[in-house]
């Protein structure tokens, strides 16, 4: 766009839209576009904190060589935060213990929460999803077993059995001896619930011979 003026106006009716039809989203656009169209002191950018309530702008720059990404809060209504860059991090698969603790504490010092993701291999691909960290904020450490329907996403709860989390058919298996056991256990109640009914029906009966 030439001039800041259509593009706060596209940003604008948006905005309407959205509130016509109760909405909530997640709006996305390429910072350099949006500076180069309507820069920050009178443009679009200037604009925009006004009508939402998060704006998060990332960084994507080529440094003596080196490819660098940083995030920086604009705008989050309601919360403080930091105005300062701060060094955004795209996680990569590990090797093993060694790397992920090596890495754990390269991230654990930048990152204001961390959700990582992992594989279980018994015999079936099963994800596991856990929090590492999430600073100010109360949160499970367990792991729990990520499940992709089509549905959608969900989580399992929490399932453990002598110390190890079980996910996908290992998980179903024990579930369902620990259902049979259950329902054993029923069956073994009931029928010494009525046998003892049974001796003490019979006890009264002899109680009332004997008067």
């Amino acid at each position: 766009m030439p001039s800041a003026g259509p593009a706060r106006g596209e940003i604008n009716r948006l905005h309407s839209w959205l509130l016509a039809h109760e909405l909530t989203a997640v709006l996305t656009a390429k910072l350099d576009w949006l500076e180069k169209a309507a820069p920050m002191e009178d443009g679009a950018l200037q604009y925009l904190p006004f009508i939402v309530d998060c704006v998060v702008a990332l960084t994507h720059k080529v440094e003596s060589g080196f490819s660098r990404r940083r995030v920086r809060v604009i705008k989050y209504r309601g919360s403080s935060f930091s105005e300062n860059e701060t060094p955004f991090v795209i996680g990569q698969p590990l090797a093993g213990e060694q790397d992920f603790s090596r890495t754990a504490l390269k991230i654990t010092t930048v990152a204001d929460t961390w959700i990582y993701l992992s594989f279980s291999d018994g015999g079936e691909r099963n994800r596991g999803l856990t929090i590492i960290k999430s600073r100010g904020t109360n949160h499970s450490n367990q792991v729990r077993e990520l499940i992709l329907a089509s549905s959608g996403l969900s989580l399992a709860p929490p399932y453990t059995a002598d110390g190890n989390v079980l996910m996908g058919t290992m998980r179903w298996q024990k579930e369902r001896a620990e259902g049979e056991e259950r329902a054993r256990l029923n069956v073994e109640f009931e029928r010494q619930h009525a046998a003892i009914d049974g001796e003490l029906a019979e006890l009264g009966a002899r109680l009332q011979t004997l008067q």
